[in-house]
């Protein structure tokens, strides 16, 4: 990793978003968190295009998990409370 950035509420100054880039610039983390700097969504760019897209609630899978693997091709398992509630579905 090259750098780091975080985004403060400037109100609360309180983490809002953390990005890490990596040292090419094609590869770049996304993070973002609630009001008690608790991880909500985790993302994977390469070359701009999102290949992972992860959800959380109270620290645990929740929602949408999301990735693309080399080829293109994306998969989608959907999380409730950090149980797995649908199988993964390729698209």
């Amino acid at each position: 990793m090259v750098s780091d950035e975080f985004i403060y509420d400037p109100k609360t100054s309180k983490k809002v978003k953390h990005f890490r880039y990596s040292s090419d610039g094609l590869q770049y983390w996304e993070t973002q968190f609630d009001e008690n700097e608790t991880k909500t969504a985790y993302d994977i760019y390469k070359n701009k295009i999102l290949i992972v897209h992860q959800e959380f609630k109270n620290k645990k899978k929740h929602g949408s998990w999301l990735c693309i693997n080399k080829n293109g091709a994306k998969c989608v398992t959907e999380y409730n409370n950090g149980k797995k509630i649908k199988p993964e579905t390729r698209l």
